[in-house]
């Protein structure tokens, strides 16, 4: 990504040993795999909420084992619905900090519908 960019849309949706966000520029209409400090190097995204980011992140990886995938799981039940709450509020977070022109969504939840989507719409 360079400073030419423009943001189009970011996707949260944690997967094990990569990034939690999914973003699409202009430059690359492709998505791909982001970490939360590319989008604060890149597009201005809060250290606070980085490091919000990070620490959901780090929970879900930690659930990870590599040596039994099919073992990963949360604690509990609650701890997931938790887990799960949190991402949602840091989604609508990121899509305040980033404003109306890009799309969020949290896993295939749109948050914020971004400028392309409302574009179409209008169509």
């Amino acid at each position: 990504m360079n400073q030419a960019e423009t943001l189009l849309s970011v996707r949260i949706s944690p997967e094990w040993r990569t990034g939690p966000l999914w973003v699409t520029t202009s430059a690359d209409r492709f998505e791909g795999n982001a970490e939360p400090e590319d989008l604060a190097e890149k597009f201005g995204v809060s250290v606070e909420l980085v490091a919000e980011l990070n620490e959901w992140d780090d929970e879900f990886q930690q659930i990870w084992d590599p040596a039994d995938p099919a073992s990963a799981e949360f604690p509990s039940e609650e701890a997931e619905v938790r887990w799960e709450e949190r991402g949602r509020r840091l989604a609508e977070k990121l899509a305040a900090e980033l404003g109306p022109s890009v799309r969020v969504s949290y896993y295939k939840e749109i948050i914020q519908a971004g400028a392309a989507d409302r574009e179409r719409d209008d169509d």
